[in-house]
């Protein structure tokens, strides 16, 4: 019996050994990364902290004081990045490259010194806001859409300049297609669906959200809702609040 037992495992371990060769093998190009979860910039970059809960993290390069903001994602509209940070409302596209499987590595420049839209009103906000459609119009007129413009990814500079980031849905008007879970928290446009067409029109519809009121806010969400979730079989909770607004 332990004579059988050690083939066995003998016939598994050169098992392993060819099936991982051929995966080896079987690369298209040799990776330059070499750092398991956390691959190295070929200019050799520092991570020094993650941001949030997402696949980001905040890095420096070697030899020099400049920060960045490293990305790993399985989808990415690098074209539309570039197209955006070309005409000024996007940071700087550093780095991209396929790595492994579906999985890509972005690297951008860091935006020290911007922030998010804090409230929809103030005497500046429609400035803010007209800046934001100037920019959304530039892009939409080379034909490429974004598909998350929501306010954690409009971000404003100290002198009012606007720039867009998380273009993980971007690409061509009509083309590029919503995911396979939508954020139920985000009051979409009523054409938007998983896996349905990304326009140009869902763009704006979400800029016109991010500048409302709060109170017009929370009327788009509950209608947003009722379109989404209200089955006229079960009596809902909200129902009144739905009705009420909409």
């Amino acid at each position: 019996m332990a004579a059988r037992a050690l083939w066995a495992l003998v016939s598994c371990v050169d098992d392993l050994q060819k099936h991982y060769q051929d995966l080896i093998n079987g690369l298209t190009t040799p990776s330059k990364f070499t750092n398991g979860l956390y691959p190295r910039f070929p200019e050799n970059i520092t991570y020094l902290q993650r941001i949030g809960t997402k696949n980001l993290w905040l890095a420096e390069m070697e030899g020099n004081q400049s920060r960045y903001v490293v990305k790993f994602t399985r989808q990415y509209g690098k074209v539309v990045h570039e197209t955006c940070s070309e005409l000024g409302f996007a940071p700087k596209l550093r780095y991209f490259e396929a790595i492994y499987g579906s999985w890509k590595l972005v690297i951008m420049d860091y935006l020290e010194g911007y922030s998010h839209l804090k409230s929809p009103s103030g005497a500046d906000c429609a400035n803010k806001k007209q800046s934001v459609l100037n920019a959304i119009s530039a892009f939409h007129n080379k034909g490429f859409v974004h598909g998350d413009l929501h306010s954690v990814n409009i971000l404003f500079g100290s002198t009012g300049d606007v720039k867009f980031i998380d273009f993980d849905w971007a690409g061509k008007d009509g083309e590029a297609r919503y995911p396979e879970s939508l954020n139920p928290q985000i009051n979409w446009h009523k054409e938007v669906g998983l896996h349905k067409p990304i326009r140009s029109s869902h763009d704006l519809h979400l800029v016109e959200v991010t500048f409302s009121p709060p109170i017009e806010t929370v009327r788009r969400s509950l209608c947003a809702w009722n379109r989404t979730y209200y089955n006229p079989e079960k009596k809902q909770s909200l129902l009144f609040l739905v009705h009420f607004f909409c």
